[in-house]
């Protein structure tokens, strides 16, 4: 399942384990990224994303969201030490307000923390027709925010950028949407000059799950190392161990730029 509702202490929210969060401190752990940003556009805020980056002004976390809805969280004037910022946008707002929140707050708060590492909470429950929320947008707008943020990634981190599936409650509305995520990030990733062939056997989306300790306390440094991994099937796994493998390759002496 999903995982940005996942507080360090407790599921919540359909998520047992914040993916999103665990991602990001294995990037800074395994791979020496200093400083790691989660982007998230699930139609709900991420309360767990929050709660674990919160207390850490290496990690930040933007979010865009419905406002009011559950989980309650999300307000824009909680903004941690500095490096949590949410983007409400009220029901009915759709591709207009969307993307004006990406243009004018989410990538220039990107370009601010200079990120080594940049992780997407791909949630497409602010689709139009999904059940669970009232925001109109469309898989358009989802391949259009993944381009951007691709982008973003190619000017500030050489291209590191993993997109990790978060809601999604109409079948047929989530496969198009992911199906336009994917495309737009192969799109983007041939035109930097990365492996294409490379990148589709893990686009769009991945969800990974590690396991945590328990009396974990409020900040993420108290989790557990990630050395457990496991996931949904044996391709994600297998893609998961060739992508920390062509990183680590790139971060030696020497190494690869693709």
């Amino acid at each position: 399942p999903p995982g940005h509702h996942a507080e360090p202490q407790t599921a919540m929210g359909f998520c047992l384990f914040n993916n999103i969060a665990v991602g990001a401190l294995h990037a800074r752990k395994a791979h020496g990224c200093e400083r790691v940003a989660v982007v998230d556009f699930d139609v709900h805020h991420g309360n767990g994303t929050q709660a674990a980056f919160e207390c850490d002004p290496s990690l930040l976390y933007i979010s865009t969201h419905q406002w009011p809805l559950y989980p309650g969280t999300g307000r824009a004037s909680e903004h941690g030490l500095g490096n949590i910022y949410n983007r409400c946008l009220p029901p009915g707002a759709g591709s207009e307000e969307f993307r004006a929140a990406m243009s004018d707050a989410v990538i220039p708060a990107i370009e601010q923390f200079r990120p080594d590492f940049i992780f997407i909470s791909a949630g497409f429950d602010a689709h139009m027709a999904d059940p669970l929320a009232n925001l109109r947008l469309t898989e358009a707008d989802f391949g259009w925010a993944t381009a951007e943020l691709v982008k973003a990634a190619d000017r500030l981190c050489r291209g590191r950028v993993v997109s990790a599936l978060e809601g999604g409650y109409d079948l047929e509305a989530l496969a198009a949407s992911a199906r336009s995520l994917g495309v737009s990030s192969l799109d983007m990733a041939s035109g930097a000059g990365h492996d294409a062939a490379f990148l589709s056997r893990i686009a769009p989306a991945a969800m990974v799950f590690i396991p945590c300790r328990e009396g974990r306390s409020h900040c993420p440094e108290e989790w557990t190392e990630p050395g457990q991994l496991a996931v949904g099937a044996s391709v994600l796994l297998e893609a998961v161990r060739a992508l920390d493998a062509r990183l680590s390759r790139r971060d030696a002496p020497g190494g690869e730029e693709a």
